[in-house]
Formats: structure tokens, C-alpha cells, sequence
């Protein structure tokens, strides 16, 4: 039973059928007339058009033809018929086209309460822990008119509001080479979405908070600024793909005080949060002080950390836009969190999808225990990555020839280069070596504190497992700073005067003890 987008009536054939067994449609397009009418120099019509690539896109994914039904409105005419009111209870799902004058439609907010009634006869609006009304919004409306059953369900944005301003862009109209990708990449969306409801329906699942898939498990996909949208939305795709379970799957709640208990019970539910932070800040909701990308990831760090994982990445490179978000960015550079149940990456999108599948194949409290691969995996003698500011390198020289001597390679921070190949080199290392230690002698108590920082952040550069040993040597000169200065996060020697091999003698134990362990 195919619908005829090209100007027809839209009524489906009687002697075809819909892919779901038991339902004469497989689809409903619920829409005001007023978003199909012919616009611009090739008079198209967004719902025909957004009806017809839909379809396409939904076969191919099926293998097999669809239903996707609607009534063409050509008239503009609010008659609820009765073969509408028929098509409605013989649908399996539900789409609403969302616009100003979709909110504003008797009839558009007749064919979806009769659906919603429908299905409430049936057993409810949900398969699988998924509504089976899916939410398109075509041109944005304020939250406070959209109906409440839409207001519960995620939706899928076709359009983009201009940085700084107030301007919506609709992908299909905006000419420009991105926004036509990503009209083509939300359609995609909505494709896949109705693909796993179908499958869904088909195995006659009931509603469940656990993930169908084995090993798959509830990943909180926060929330993030429109820079990185399209890079959030890759993650939900992958994720999704591979059958993982993502929330948020509701729009965060309006009233104050609301979004933080959502974000607790959905962080509550899943095992890993992934939270992506970009140049701007964010939207702040009503009654809070920090935006929603802020809540989340400060809500996700006190969360019991039994069996969860924290993922923080920021883009290599980021400037942030705004001093909040400066603020905010620095705040957790200086503070990762404990290692294996929190980490933060400073790599490229793809590496941090890398670096998530990887994590995903075991659970989070195994991670810690990962035995690192010698010197990236080859048979070579172990790397020591010994860190030292510039003006320190005539001061290591003996301390450099005890570790080679004792059969280990030596590698030093390199001496010249540009700032990012500095930066570049400095983290390769951190990634390859078996084992770091930090000689502060010169530099500042700052210094050391930003190479403490990168030690704990080592795993987000694409490390296989911890350090073998990692410790922080003070040498002269003496200061008050030195004196005062302790830590967990590595092992202290404490020298003064002419350096003595024996200072060592418990790193390159360490050292061993983890080669042979």
C-alpha cells in the first residue's frame, strides 16, 4: 500500500499491504496543510518532498517497501473524515510535521490525540521503552504551545537558528552545501528511528529500561552546544547502531529545578556518560545559575562511581567564545577526576569514538586493570617519558644516563618547535611511553601542576592502560612550594645535592615489578 506524494489523493490502495503485519499503514504524516504549499523558484512542498525521500530512505534500510500515509490537504479545510479517523487506528506509527501552524490546527491535534487514544486502547504509546509517535520539527514552536505527548518525545530538529541571533534556516530551503547535509543526515535519522521502532513492533517487545542487545548497555549522551551538534549526532548514531540504549530520551523538563532531578534519574540508569564541551556555554534553565551542558557533567562527576564511566572530550585547539565557558573548560581540565572512572580527551571526534567502542567492550571497573603494552606494543627496551622544563636540561644529564644505563630508553620533551608541535609531540609521548617521571627543578609550582594534569589525562590520548610507574622528582632549587608540595596521583623523591642513582632505587623497582606482573 504505497501513498501517491505526487499529487494525488494519498489514499492507499486496497489490495497492497503495510510492512507490519496486522496494520493497514505503517506510517501516518501528520501535518498542517500549510507547510506543503509550493514555495520558491521550484514550487516544492516541504512535506511532499521530506514524504517521498522518507520513503526511499526507510526501504532501504528495510529491505522491503512501506506504507507511509497522509491526506494532502489540498484544500486547507479542517474535515476530520472518517477514513482519516479508520487510517489512524490501523497505523503503527505516528509522525508530526511540528510548526507554528501545526500547533494551531484543530485537525493536526485531532489526528494525534486519536492516535494517542488508539494506542492507549492497546496497551499504550510505547514498544521497546520508544514512543511510537516520532516528533519532525520543521520550523521551531515555543515548548509551552507544542501538545503534551509531543512535548515528551525527543524531536528531530530540520532546521538551525544563527549564532548570536534569533534566524531559523530551514535545511531544506537554506542553499548552502551544510545545511543540505544535514537535512540529508536528519532525514537519515528519522529513517533509522522508525527502522528500530518496525523491529521492534514486529518482535512485539514490552516496554523495558534494559537494553535488548547482548552487551549493549544505557549510555547518557549529554547534551551539548549547536558547534558540536553534528558531532553529537555521529555518537548517537554509532551508539545506536550497535544497539546501546541513549539518553536522554526526553526533552529536559521547563520548570526550575526539574532538568537536575531528570539528568539524575537518567544518570541513575546508565553505566557511561559522554559529555562533549564546546566554545559557548550553553543555554542556562530557569532557576539554575550553570548551563545544561555545565549540570550535566557536574551531576555525572557526583555520581556513584561503582560500574559508571565518565567521558569528557573538548575539541583540540578550543577557544571558547565566552569567559563562563573559559571558566568552565579550565575547571575541569585542572580537575579529570579519579582515573578509570573519568576521562578526558583532548583528541579528534574520530579518535574519541575510537576510544568509546573501545571502552564499551568491557565494563567500566575492569578498565583500570588493563595491563599497558611495552612501548606501544613493540619488544623494545621501556620508555621513560622524563619531563623537565627547558632550562632543566643540563641539570638531568646524570639522572638521564643512570635509567639508560639501567637497560631503559630515555625520552626527553622536544627542546624546539612550534607551540603545537611541542603540544603534538608531548602527548605522543605520554600515549607510547611505559612510564613517566616529572623532574621539577627550575620551573614553577604551575608548571608542575599542568604535567600532574596531563599525566591524569593520558588515557583520554588513546593509552591502552596505565603508567608502569609515574613520580615526580624535586630537585634544587629549594623552595617553600617544594616543601609544602604532596600528592596521590604519583610516587615523590625528594633529593637534594649531586644526584645519587639510589634516589631511583623504588622507581625502576616499580618499574620492573609492573614488567614482570
Amino acid at each position: 500500500m504505497q501513498a501517491d506524494v505526487t499529487g494525488g489523493r494519498g489514499r492507499p490502495a486496497s489490495n497492497s499491504m503495510a510492512y507490519l503485519p496486522g496494520f493497514s499503514a505503517d506510517v501516518f504524516v501528520s501535518y498542517s496543510h500549510i507547510d506543503d504549499e509550493p514555495f520558491g523558484e521550484n514550487a516544492s512542498r516541504w512535506v511532499t518532498e521530506f514524504h517521498r525521500n522518507l520513503e526511499v530512505r526507510v526501504r532501504t534500510y528495510l529491505g522491503r517497501p512501506v506504507t507511509i500515509w497522509r491526506d494532502p490537504k489540498l484544500t486547507g479545510s479542517d474535515i476530520f473524515s472518517d477514513e482519516i479517523v479508520t487510517q489512524l487506528k490501523h497505523t503503527a506509527l505516528l509522525i508530526s510535521v511540528v510548526s507554528p501552524g501545526y500547533v494551531h490546527s484543530e485537525w493536526c491535534s485531532r489526528e494525534l490525540q486519536t492516535f494517542v487514544q488508539q494506542l492507549e486502547a492497546g496497551g499504550g504509546a510505547s514498544v521497546a521503552n520508544k514512543n511510537r509517535v516520532v516528533k519532525v520539527i520543521k520550523t521551531p514552536v515555543s515548548r509551552n504551545e507544542i501538545p503534551e505527548i509531543l512535548d515528551s518525545v525527543l524531536g528531530y530538529e530540520f532546521y538551525r537558528v544563527e549564532w548570536g541571533s534569533d534566524v531559523v534556516r530551514e535545511f531544506l530551503l537554506d542553499p548552502s552545501p551544510e545545511a543540505r547535509r544535514a537535512y540529508w543526515a536528519r532525514l537519515d535519522d528519522v529513517a533509522q528511528a522508525i527502522k528500530r521502532l518496525f523491529e521492534a513492533i514486529a518482535q512485539d517487545r514490552p516496554p523495558s529500561g534494559a537494553p535488548a542487545a547482548a552487551g549493549a548497555q544505557i549510555i547518557f549522551l549529554a547534551a551539548t552546544t549547536s558547534d558540536l551538534e553534528d558531532h553529537r549526532d555521529l555518537l548517537r548514531r554509532e551508539l545506536e547502531d550497535r544497539g546501546h540504549t541513549i539518553l536522554p530520551d526526553k526533552p529536559f523538563p521547563q520548570d526550575a529545578q526539574k532538568p537536575a532531578e531528570a539528568v539524575r534519574a537518567d544518570l541513575a540508569r546508565a553505566s557511561v556518560s559522554i559529555h562533549l564541551l564546546g566554545a559557548r556555554y550553553g543555554v542556562v534553565p530557569e532557576g539554575e545559575t550553570r548551563s545544561i551542558v555545565q549540570l550535566q557533567h557536574d551531576l555525572a562527576a557526583q555520581r556513584d562511581p561503582a560500574g559508571f564511566l565518565r567521558i569528557t572530550w573538548i575539541p583540540p585547539g578550543l577557544k571558547p567564545t565566552e569567559e563562563r565557558q573559559d571558566r568552565f573548560i579550565d575547571g575541569v581540565r585542572a580537575n579529570p577526576g579519579q582515573s578509570g572512572r573519568s576521562e578526558l580527551l583532548e583528541t579528534s571526534v574520530e579518535e574519541l569514538k575510537t576510544f568509546i567502542l573501545d571502552r564499551l567492550k568491557k565494563p567500566a571497573q575492569e578498565a583500570p586493570m588493563a595491563k599497558p603494552a611495552q612501548n606501544g606494543g613493540s619488544d623494545g627496551p621501556a620508555r621513560i617519558y622524563l619531563i623537565c622544563d627547558p632550562q632543566d636540561r643540563p641539570a638531568i644529564a646524570a639522572l638521564r644516563k643512570h635509567l639508560h644505563d639501567s637497560g631503559f630508553e630515555v625520552v626527553l620533551p622536544l627542546g624546539k618547535g612550534e607551540p603545537d608541535q611541542v603540544r603534538e609531540d608531548h602527548q605522543e609521548n605520554l600515549r607510547l611511553c611505559d612510564a613517566a617521571l616529572i623532574y621539577w627543578g627550575g620551573a614553577d609550582e604551575f608548571w608542575l601542576r599542568s604535567k600532574l594534569r596531563d599525566l591524569a589525562r593520558a588515557r583520554g590520548l588513546g593509552r591502552t592502560g596505565p603508567f608502569r610507574a609515574s613520580a615526580v622528582y624535586i630537585a634544587e632549587p629549594a623552595s617553600e612550594e617544594k616543601q609544602d608540595f604532596d600528592t596521590r596521583e604519583a610516587g615523590l623523591i625528594r633529593h637534594e645535592g649531586p644526584f645519587s642513582p639510589t634516589v631511583l632505587d623504588p622507581f625502576i623497582a616499580q618499574m620492573k615489578e609492573a614488567a614482570n606482573g
